[in-house]
């Protein structure tokens, strides 16, 4: 059975990896990670439905998962069908803990999609960017969540990055287009963008506000006490 035969017959019968259900990417972008170029080296932070169609394309596939039953799952999947999973690496463990130690060579594209809570989701950017080879593919899973929404704009920003497709306003893929350099955040366009004199000024005077101290407010409105200086 042809790789793209196998492909729909999993939509169409899904396995159920997480508890009573199994959760997707969009699956326009199923269907884009199925027409790329195969066999590529990948990773993921989380597992689900994407873990499989990394099998079925047989790329080199690392999948970071705190939960061992999602991966027993998709190697019961596996072995029931006949499909081989002998070039995926399960690391069973959180995502945070196990990027800042994992020793790999470049990969052709990074899924993030494991922990959408803060600061998750910028701890596995920072650690697998950095693994992503020039010209590969970050796809961004969830960019409807604010984590998501804020690491999605970021790089729409940034010159070693640019966005390839936006699927259903949930998922982003992104092309890396040079390696990333390290910046200060008057550096970082998006971040220089929010922090302007205005902005920094407005929200130190809600927070003045929210303390109730109307002291320190006043002096900054008389000017006699003057914001820190950028750096």
């Amino acid at each position: 059975m042809a790789p793209t035969q196998r492909f729909r017959e999993l939509l169409a019968n899904p396995p159920i990896l997480h508890g009573s259900t199994t959760h997707a990417l969009v699956l326009a972008s199923l269907e884009w990670i199925d027409r790329l170029p195969r066999p590529i080296r990948t990773l993921e932070t989380g597992c689900g439905l994407s873990t499989l169609v990394f099998v079925l394309r047989g790329d080199e596939h690392v999948c970071i998962t705190p939960y061992v039953d999602e991966s027993n799952r998709v190697l019961e999947y596996c072995t029931e069908r006949g499909l081989d999973a002998s070039r995926v690496t399960f690391e069973i463990e959180r995502s945070e803990i196990v990027l800042p130690t994992l020793e790999a060579s470049p990969f052709d594209l990074v899924l993030l999609d494991g922990s959408h809570a803060f600061p998750n989701v910028f701890v596995d950017y920072f650690y697998s960017a950095s693994m992503l080879s020039v010209g590969g593919t970050l796809i961004v899973d969830d960019v409807h969540l604010w984590t998501g929404k804020i690491l999605r704009d970021f790089l729409c920003t940034e010159p070693e990055w640019e966005i390839l497709e936006e699927w259903d306003g949930r998922t982003a893929a992104f092309r890396k287009l040079a390696e990333l350099e390290s910046r200060d955040w008057f550096d970082q366009p998006y971040v220089r963008d929010r922090s302007t004199p205005t902005r920094t000024r407005a929200r130190m005077a809600l927070s003045l506000i929210k303390q109730r101290d109307l002291t320190t407010l006043g002096q900054y409105a008389r000017g006699v006490v003057r914001p820190a200086p950028r750096g």
